[in-house]
């Protein structure tokens, strides 16, 4: 885990641009869009700001390449590192 934190382009994850091959037909189309409709401006219901810093596509592409080989598991007993949590209530301790 330490090699692939230390591994990875921590930039052009944040940057939120995934690279070009890995964007659908349709969000190509989209680019275009943006140079005439801009997130924010104003409109019929007020101030139109954009929904936030970052999408989060680069951020979401990285996590898939990080957990694509346990996307068909349902059943955690079957992943690599078996995994077990345990809930507990903050004031009072109890499971």
């Amino acid at each position: 885990m330490q090699e692939t934190v230390s591994k990875t382009d921590w930039n052009e994850v944040f940057t939120d641009r995934p690279p070009r091959a890995e964007i659908s037909i349709r969000r190509k189309a989209d680019d275009y869009k943006t140079l005439f409709a801009p997130e924010f401006g104003v409109s019929k219901d007020g101030l139109a700001l954009p929904k936030g810093l970052l999408a989060g596509v680069s951020i979401e592409a990285y996590f898939r390449s990080l957990t694509g080989s346990a996307s068909g598991i349902t059943d955690f007993r079957a992943l690599p590192v078996p995994f077990r949590a345990v809930a507990a209530d903050i004031v009072t301790a109890k499971p």
